[in-house]
């Protein structure tokens, strides 16, 4: 089969769906809702891989590959206070502080990045169950110009125990582009749908 190059790199990061994963089990799996976020700065996702090389008659005879987690990493230009908390497991109180100690852990997550090319096509990248690690709040003393902050995550992704899923792409430019599939296989559900 003949493949056609179409040239065309990704320039760009439009969105980030993002949805709590409440259950994941032999008999089901299951998300809250999806959350769109319009303000992502960066995304990228390196998949942990090893080779282990069998020897036999002074050479090598095979190679194995094992391939582990994934980690990845996404940084925004802000995020509300209220999906920062949701996607850490922090505790908003009565008295309206938000709280956050040892016994609070940051849950699972389903995650889908849409990178843009300059043909106006994405590329999606789902990760069916990932954690995050708290991004650290730092800001510094404003001089002759503006420097912004940003919100930087990193996280692991594994598979899931539902079905043993971990990663899942698809390129609009496909034929069979339908964004309510991919959506449907990494948050089990077709309620998030990109805008028009």
């Amino acid at each position: 089969m003949a493949y056609t190059n179409d040239y065309q790199a990704i320039t760009g990061l439009s969105k980030v769906y993002i949805a709590v994963q409440q259950q994941d089990t032999k008999e089901g799996v299951k998300y809250g809702q999806v959350h769109v976020v319009d303000s992502p700065k960066s995304f990228g996702v390196t998949p942990e891989s090893s080779l282990d090389k069998a020897h036999a008659g002074n050479r090598v005879v095979q190679v194995a590959q094992t391939r582990a987690g994934t980690t990845f990493n996404m940084s925004f230009h802000s995020l509300p206070d209220e999906l920062q908390e949701e996607i850490l497991g922090e505790e908003r109180r009565e008295d309206g502080l938000t709280y956050s100690n040892s016994k609070h852990v940051s849950p699972y997550l389903g995650i889908i990045a849409e990178f843009t090319k300059e043909d106006g096509t994405s590329r999606f990248v789902g990760l069916t169950k990932a954690v995050l690690t708290p991004a650290a709040e730092e800001g510094s003393t404003k001089e002759d110009s503006t420097e912004f902050g940003e919100l930087a995550f990193e996280g692991e992704a594994m598979e899931r125990i539902f079905d043993g899923e971990r990663k899942i792409s698809k390129s609009s430019k496909d034929e069979d582009y339908d964004f309510s599939v991919l959506s449907a296989a990494v948050f089990m559900d077709s309620a998030a749908m990109p805008e028009a």
